[in-house]
């Protein structure tokens, strides 16, 4: 028995459960149960992945602005020189 893995719409794995035993040991149930299962680990991965795109982003903003500020003190050090 499988249920696809899906983030955002894309398929990335797949969950499978078997019984080498009993072909019919898992039931429409326990399907569901794995599934509820899959959509809150999905939903666990799409808030992290969310989290470290800001992060990156709160990153990438914060180096901007770092270089804007020495780029001002730079342009203001050659504007009192040439002065």
């Amino acid at each position: 028995m499988g249920i696809p893995f899906e983030i955002d719409d894309n398929t990335n794995a797949a969950i499978v459960i078997q019984n080498y035993d009993n072909k019919n040991a898992y039931d429409k149930e326990d399907l569901n149960f794995i599934n509820l299962i899959i959509q809150d680990i999905a939903i666990l991965i799409n808030e992290r992945t969310k989290e470290l795109k800001i992060k990156v982003c709160q990153r990438y903003l914060h180096k901007l602005l770092f270089l804007k500020r020495n780029y001002r003190i730079k342009n203001q050090l050659l504007h009192e020189l040439l002065l």
